[in-house]
Order: structure tokens, then C-alpha cells, then sequence
């Protein structure tokens, strides 16, 4: 049901959807912040350039991953550091011989440019996080990636919306109780992925929520809508299909 109403264009909100921490848009929301304070953690800022706001195309992630990309991206601390120059000498090397039949690769062909930028902004975070407050660290997060700005022009980016909102919200907290302890936030945060599975989404406020509502009878308890449909009433309780099992036992 819900393959067809995004076929179809159709906003949805699944009510009691408790997959937070398995929506694109906070796995790369964490994996930014990862990236930032763990230099060394290549999977986090592999995940942050393939994703809807750096947008490097796989074919020319990993061709720059094996010139040595991560290496030099790691020993980034400052925006204006002479590294830097590496990494854009990395991306025209890939990009000049990057083939011409990959699929898609011509509408993405701005990532040469937003590759050395996404590093050179992971840099100045981090110089933020050093430097700054919690607050003004992670509104920098907010304003320096338009993470927001890009999630809010995808499908569903109310909802995204929401999701963000509720992450920079956590992370917040994390980093006010944490001060300036890398280790101390990653560890929150990496907690929060391991042990939060089954948290649930954020939900927009307003006319932002105008979309269907897809919830059990149970939740539904209480509330009123103008329409309702009732979905799988054929298939009947759990109860009777096990009593019609049974008795497809006993003929036998």
C-alpha cells in the first residue's frame, strides 16, 4: 500500500512507524556529524559525499577512494589548509578519466566541484566544534551543509523535516552534556543508532501534515477523519486462520 501511494505521488505519514534511525536523512545526518568529529572514520564520510547534499556518483567515489581520497580528507583541519589543494588535484584526476557512458553521471557532473567544498565544510565544523558553543555548532551543522534545504525539496520533505529537527534537537543535548569531548558525543550518538531502532519518526505540524494516515484500528481509537478506508478485512484474525488450519488438519 504505501509502494503505491509514493507510485502515485500521494504523501503519507505511518503512524506509530518506528524506523527513525533507519531513514536516509538522519543516517546521513549522523554520519556528517561522525565524520566531523572522527577524522578517521571513513565510513562515516564516505556516507556523507554519496549522499542527496554532497551527491558524488558511486562510479567516481570510489575511483577517488582508491587515489587516496580518505587519507588526505582525514588530515583536513582547517578550510584554508594547503591539503585541500590535494584533494582537488584527487577529483580532476578521477574526473578526467572518468568514462562517458556512465549512467546518469552527466546530471551529476557538479559533483567535481561539491566534493572539495563538503570537505573543506567538514573541516570548518570542526574548527566550530573546538571554537564555538553547542548551540552555535550545531546551527553552523544546519546552515554550512543545507541538509535541511535539500531533504525539504525530496518527497515527503515535511517529514524529513520533522526527522532533522529531531536529530539536531538530540544532538544538542548530547553536545551540552558532552562539552568539548569528541568521544563523549560519538558515543551518544553511536548509541543512539545502535539502541534506538525502534524510535519513532518525527511528525510535521500544520498544513505540513496533510496526508494520509496510515494506523492500526488501535491508534485510531478517538480520532475522527472525513474518510476511512479499512485495508485486508478479507484476511480475517489471526484466531480464525488458525482455527481453519486446524481443522485442515484433523481432515487430514
Amino acid at each position: 500500500y504505501l509502494q503505491a501511494l509514493r507510485q502515485a505521488g500521494v504523501p503519507y505519514a505511518v503512524e506509530g512507524d518506528r524506523s527513525y534511525y533507519r531513514r536516509r536523512e538522519v543516517l546521513e545526518a549522523a554520519a556528517l556529524v561522525r565524520a566531523v568529529l572522527d577524522p578517521a572514520d571513513q565510513l562515516a564520510l564516505f556516507t556523507w559525499l554519496r549522499s542527496d547534499v554532497v551527491g558524488v556518483p558511486d562510479a567516481a567515489l570510489v575511483r577517488v577512494w582508491q587515489a587516496g581520497l580518505a587519507a588526505v580528507a582525514s588530515e583536513v583541519r582547517s578550510p584554508h589548509e594547503a591539503c585541500l589543494g590535494r584533494v582537488r588535484e584527487i577529483v580532476d584526476a578521477v574526473a578526467a578519466r572518468l568514462p562517458d557512458d556512465v549512467l546518469g553521471l552527466a546530471e551529476l557532473s557538479g559533483w567535481r566541484h561539491s566534493l572539495p567544498e563538503a570537505i573543506a565544510t567538514v573541516a570548518s565544523l570542526r574548527q566550530a566544534f573546538e571554537r564555538g558553543t553547542a548551540a552555535e555548532f550545531v546551527e553552523r551543522l544546519r546552515s554550512a551543509t543545507m541538509i535541511e534545504a535539500t531533504a525539504a525539496a525530496r518527497f515527503l520533505g515535511a517529514y524529513r523535516l520533522a526527522n532533522l529537527d529531531r536529530f539536531f534537537r538530540t544532538l544538542l543535548d548530547a553536545v551540552e552534556r558532552a562539552g568539548c569531548d569528541h568521544q563523549a558525543v560519538l558515543r551518544a550518538l553511536r548509541h543512539a543508532v545502535a539502541e534506538g531502532t525502534d524510535a519513532r519518526e518525527g511528525t510535521p505540524r500544520g498544513e505540513a501534515a496533510d496526508a494520509v494516515r496510515v494506523l492500526t484500528v488501535h491508534r485510531a481509537k478517538g480520532l475522527d477523519f472525513r474518510h476511512v478506508y479499512l485495508l485486508q478485512t478479507h484476511k480475517g484474525t489471526s484466531e480464525g486462520r488458525l482455527a481453519a488450519a486446524e481443522a485442515e488438519e484433523h481432515r487430514d
